[in-house]
């Protein structure tokens, strides 16, 4: 599956992305993360700061080892926006859930 992702700091734009057992299951993980992200209210300050950071790391991991990106790239992720690199994250995830391009594009607009 091609994916183009106009948000990362490289030259290349599209990347081809195998929708593999390994690949979905580093998407589902992911999503997981991103769900857990959901329920802050009865956290404690220092388990907020805990959740965030491990949505950061398991955000640039994903988004790093899905585009097979080298470790400068890698360290370039850190440069983007906490938007930027999530909505990066979220698009290579639903893109590989099957959900349209149309449907991505609408769903960034409400955030």
């Amino acid at each position: 599956m091609k994916i183009t992702l106009e948000k990362l700091p490289f030259k290349k734009k599209t990347y081809d992305i195998k929708q593999s057992v390994k690949n979905m299951r580093k998407t589902y993980k992911l999503q997981l993360v991103f769900s857990q992200n959901g329920d802050m209210e009865n956290k404690t300050d220092e388990e907020l700061v805990e959740q965030m950071l491990d949505t950061f790391d398991e955000a640039i991991n994903y988004v790093s080892s899905l585009l097979k990106l080298n470790d400068k790239q890698t360290d370039e992720l850190e440069d983007l926006s906490q938007d930027e690199l999530l909505d990066t994250a979220n698009k290579i995830a639903m893109s590989l859930m099957g959900i349209k391009e149309e449907d991505i594009k609408e769903d960034n607009k409400k955030k």
